[in-house]
């Protein structure tokens, strides 16, 4: 589902509520409801609409509700680079632009939904980018140009991936930095995803 399409739900006292264009949030199960009465015609397409209003009454029943209130939306300038074509667009395009925002995705004063939007876009980058062309990193370390930063985000790189181990990078040109990242580490894939974007620097090399 498109991030335009989901951002229209939320969830609300039990009600699974979609944002119209020209009403305002309705009542999602009467939408359905009222598009099925539109457009059933026969027994079969009777028996759908009911499967579907029922599923849709199981999943915003009182005794599966874990949060009173979830708005499903994000407000993040770094959203649509999610998207796996916009992102690679992005690094054809403007490959600056991408290195200009790596900034923003490590400031240490994100909230949880920024941080979450900044780990995947950082997945991003080494699964559609560096997975296949591991040398561009050096692009990154030119543009960065302060070894203590780059060492960072290298270790960031690593961390949020098990397709890049740092064997990958030996053969560029980057031993020196690798070995300033601490093995255990570097290498422990358990918490991948879960580690903080913005963790205190622990390396060992001075500012350029």
């Amino acid at each position: 589902m498109h991030y335009e399409t989901f951002s229209r739900f939320k969830y609300v006292n039990n009600e699974i509520l979609f944002l119209s264009d020209h009403l305002g949030y309705i009542n999602f199960i009467d939408m359905v409801n009222e598009i099925h009465n539109k457009n059933s015609k026969s027994p079969d397409e009777l028996h759908i609409k009911l499967f579907h209003i029922e599923f849709l009454k199981y999943i915003s029943s009182n005794h599966i509700n874990i949060y009173k209130e979830l708005n499903i939306s994000f407000d993040d300038d770094l959203i649509e680079y999610l998207n796996p074509d916009r992102f690679i667009d992005l690094i054809v395009r403007d490959e600056e632009k991408f290195f200009r925002m790596l900034s923003n995705m490590t400031n240490p004063m994100q909230s949880t939904q920024e941080l979450f939007i900044s780990n995947l876009i950082f997945i991003n980058y080494t699964f559609f980018i560096l997975k296949h062309n591991v040398s561009n990193v050096l692009n990154l370390k030119k543009y960065i140009d302060n070894e203590c930063y780059f060492t960072y985000l290298l270790k960031l790189i690593i961390n949020r991936t098990i397709m890049l181990p740092k064997s990958k990078f030996i053969n560029i040109g980057l031993s020196e930095y690798l070995s300033i990242i601490n093995n255990t580490e570097s290498e422990q894939i358990d918490n991948v995803l879960t580690e903080l974007i913005y963790e205190p620097l622990k390396i060992g090399i001075a500012d350029s």
